[in-house]
């Protein structure tokens, strides 16, 4: 993350692997590098600089860290909040933290918005699922960015929060499937 006023883009993404160790990937410079997620079969890679409000997606081969075909997946309008950090569901599925609009969504393969999810605090700022059943979805959040008289109506922002989620099941980390 870049702290400079604006968060010039100058930051990068990598990938590590056991066999070929830390490569760079030719996607666009970010400022705050964030949403890094990929898709149940691992071809599809979702990421995002957080203050231009759009989540990309592009083609990924992790054998050869190589990404083709980016694309813009979704965007955030101003009063949407900026993406934050990001997972897929098994039925691949991306949600999303959306930082300063106090809600996590879930997007259909197509970018669209499915369903939102209100989060108690302003800053939500990534989700994972977890449970036997892979069905609960926990929620951190951050007190960054909140004025006084929000941190004292939401005492517990920068807390963890959970949502029973019983139609949708999340996967289970693989993160270092065939050596990448």
């Amino acid at each position: 993350m870049n702290e400079e006023d604006g968060h010039p883009a100058i930051g990068s993404f990598y990938q590590w692997c056991t066999t070929a160790g830390l490569r760079r990937l030719d996607l666009p410079r970010a400022g705050i590098a964030n949403s890094i997620c990929f898709s149940p079969g691992g071809e599809t890679m979702y990421f995002c600089d957080s203050p231009t409000g759009r989540i990309m997606q592009c083609r990924y081969d992790a054998a050869a860290a190589a990404v083709s075909d980016v694309r813009e997946f979704a965007i955030l309008e101003s009063e949407e909040g900026q993406p934050d950090g990001s997972i897929v569901d098994a039925g691949g599925y991306l949600w999303n933290a959306a930082w300063g609009a106090a809600v996590v969504r879930r997007y259909r393969p197509d970018g669209t918005i499915e369903r939102e999810i209100a989060v108690p605090a302003k800053n939500p700022t990534c989700v994972v699922f977890a449970g036997a059943a892979l069905n609960e979805l926990y929620i951190t959040t951050a007190r960054q960015d909140m004025s006084p008289l929000e941190l004292e109506r939401v005492p517990h922002a920068g807390g963890i929060y959970r949502a029973e989620v019983e139609d949708v099941a999340g996967l289970r980390d693989a993160p270092f499937r065939n050596g990448h």
